[in-house]
């Protein structure tokens, strides 16, 4: 629903908790799109790689856990604020992952790691 509004971006803001059972098998983001948690958790257990158009961006806007792959294969994801618990790969397969605004990814399957820059990832001046 939020792709078919007319406005040139959108924002869901939870209302509760809520889990995605498989965040690829949702339809493409076409624009762009910014899921504010509103102190609410937003999980998802299955495949994390949300489609995001090339030219869009999805937002991800307080904190999220993820049980899966977290990523794009195209177009950005942008964690905002708040903590992702991550116990999957987190990628960017010809998109972009920005961390942003104090998100912090504190601990990944168990493993603290520094990023790996390469040249696929945007990491913005703080």
């Amino acid at each position: 629903m939020a792709n078919a509004d007319p406005d040139p971006s959108s924002t869901i803001t939870l209302g509760s908790n809520i889990a995605i059972g498989t965040p690829a098998a949702l339809p493409q983001i076409t624009k762009p799109l910014s899921i504010a948690s509103g102190g609410f958790l937003l999980a998802s257990i299955g495949n994390g790689l949300f489609n995001v158009a090339p030219t869009s961006a999805l937002t991800l806007d307080g904190s999220f856990n993820n049980a899966g792959p977290l990523g794009v294969a195209g177009g950005k994801l942008v964690l905002n604020g708040g903590t992702v618990t991550q116990t999957g790969v987190i990628t960017a397969t010809g998109g972009e992952l920005w961390v942003q605004g104090g998100a912090q990814l504190p601990d990944c399957a168990g493993k603290r790691r520094e990023p790996v820059l390469q040249p696929r990832f945007a990491w913005p001046d703080p």
